[in-house]
């Protein structure tokens, strides 16, 4: 219940974000439901968003073992774009 209520008022905050924004979600995820992150993609204000959703990532993305190469090229694409 509390992470719902967390995640509704950050669905609020997102709406004035005045900066490039780079998300990341497994699509196996079962803490963090990839809808409700794609949803929270959507309610983002700025227009330039980019999300990286690993088909076969869990919840730990980042974690040893666990990254792949997808993962590491599109976080590499996007700051390459954005360090201009």
């Amino acid at each position: 219940v509390n992470f719902d209520r967390f995640m509704g008022h950050t669905k609020n905050i997102v709406k004035d974000l005045r900066k490039p924004v780079l998300m990341t979600q497994g699509a196996n995820d079962r803490l963090v439901k990839p809808a409700s992150t794609i949803d929270l993609f959507g309610a983002i204000g700025h227009p330039d968003k980019t999300l990286i959703l690993l088909g076969d990532g869990e919840h730990l993305i980042f974690e040893k073992g666990c990254f792949n190469d997808v993962l590491l090229d599109g976080i590499s694409a996007w700051m390459t774009a954005h360090s201009k």
